[in-house]
């Protein structure tokens, strides 16, 4: 089995700054720099010929570039665990991208493990005791105008996910250049 994920690349500009917000939060686990990612479509634990049809799949979207923002600090999950995450600016296209991906992969027979898309980009993993719900509130109500990007969307990635007891270690098998000029990458 292959744990696996559709996302969004960050540019390192972005990476930066959200390093930056992280130093800024004095709990929490930060995510790896190398980690930092917008999640379109979590394809859990499946088997190499899911990977194989997801894959295929993909390859079928070539939607217009376009951008989007990283905006503000929300809790994920209920505390006392959970993760900060940095929201993201409504856009409809990156809604109808997500859409259109999770329709292709219906299309191809895969259930999604998590139905609902919520943008946003994991910042700080909580386990209980990190912060209490005063410390909690601060922190969001501090950097609740936290902006970062643009983020440029012009393509998306497949990732195998492996996980460690230092956290997950991401490996991108596949990338779907959205201009047709940049040709597409083999599986």
């Amino acid at each position: 089995m292959i744990r696996a994920f559709f996302a969004l690349t960050l540019p390192e500009l972005v990476v930066e700054q959200i390093e930056r917000l992280q130093d800024a939060i004095p709990f929490g686990r930060a995510s790896a720099p190398d980690t930092l990612h917008l999640t379109l479509a979590f394809l859990g634990e499946v088997t190499p010929e899911t990977l194989e049809a997801a894959h295929e799949a993909a390859e079928t979207l070539a939607p217009d570039p376009f951008a989007v923002e990283l905006r503000g600090l929300q809790l994920l999950g209920r505390p006392p665990g959970g993760v900060l995450a940095a929201g993201v600016a409504p856009e409809p296209r990156l809604d109808a991208l997500a859409a259109s991906l999770r329709s292709r992969l219906a299309g191809a027979r895969i259930s999604l493990p998590r139905e609902r898309f919520r943008p946003h980009v994991t910042l700080l993993r909580l386990k209980p005791g990190d912060a209490d719900e005063a410390t909690l509130a601060r922190a969001l109500g501090r950097h609740a105008d936290f902006r970062a990007g643009p983020v440029p969307v012009t393509g998306m990635s497949l990732f195998r996910s492996t996980l460690g007891p230092k956290g997950a270690r991401h490996e991108e098998m596949a990338r779907y250049p959205f201009d047709p000029i940049d040709g597409r990458d083999n599986f």
